[in-house]
Protein backbone atom coordinates (compact mmCIF):
# COMPACT_ATOMS: atom_id res chain seq x y z
CA UNK A 1 0.00 0.00 0.00
CA UNK A 2 2.76 2.45 0.48
CA UNK A 3 4.37 1.89 -2.34
CA UNK A 4 1.64 3.33 -4.60
CA UNK A 5 1.85 6.96 -5.61
CA UNK A 6 -2.29 8.18 -5.95
CA UNK A 7 -3.10 10.78 -8.03
CA UNK A 8 -6.81 11.14 -6.65
CA UNK A 9 -7.77 11.22 -3.61
CA UNK A 10 -11.12 8.91 -4.46
CA UNK A 11 -8.43 6.49 -5.79
CA UNK A 12 -6.96 6.88 -2.49
CA UNK A 13 -9.99 6.07 -0.64
CA UNK A 14 -10.84 3.35 -2.40
CA UNK A 15 -7.30 1.18 -1.78
CA UNK A 16 -7.88 2.14 1.74
CA UNK A 17 -11.03 0.67 1.93
CA UNK A 18 -9.97 -2.72 -0.68
CA UNK A 19 -6.97 -3.17 1.97
CA UNK A 20 -9.48 -2.75 5.35
CA UNK A 21 -11.70 -5.18 3.64
CA UNK A 22 -8.79 -7.63 3.47
CA UNK A 23 -8.17 -7.69 7.58
CA UNK A 24 -9.21 -11.17 8.60
CA UNK A 25 -11.29 -11.89 11.99
CA UNK A 26 -7.47 -13.71 12.83
CA UNK A 27 -5.21 -10.76 13.00
CA UNK A 28 -7.82 -8.58 14.71
CA UNK A 29 -7.27 -11.24 17.15
CA UNK A 30 -3.62 -11.57 17.00
CA UNK A 31 -3.82 -7.48 17.61
CA UNK A 32 -5.92 -7.60 20.47
CA UNK A 33 -3.57 -10.43 22.05
CA UNK A 34 -0.45 -7.92 21.36
CA UNK A 35 -1.94 -4.76 22.86
CA UNK A 36 -3.19 -6.76 26.14
CA UNK A 37 0.35 -8.18 26.71
CA UNK A 38 1.80 -4.98 25.44
CA UNK A 39 -0.30 -3.21 28.33
CA UNK A 40 0.18 -5.83 30.69
CA UNK A 41 4.06 -5.51 30.58
CA UNK A 42 4.07 -1.76 30.65
CA UNK A 43 1.93 -1.81 34.18
CA UNK A 44 4.36 -4.49 35.35
CA UNK A 45 6.90 -1.90 34.58
CA UNK A 46 5.18 0.58 36.19
CA UNK A 47 4.90 3.07 32.66
CA UNK A 48 8.58 2.84 32.29
CA UNK A 49 10.46 2.09 28.92
CA UNK A 50 9.39 -1.31 27.09
CA UNK A 51 11.97 -3.35 25.25
CA UNK A 52 9.61 -6.12 23.64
Amino acid sequence: MYEILFQHMDALKNRIRAVCREITPEILTRVRHSFVTRAQACLQNEGGILSI
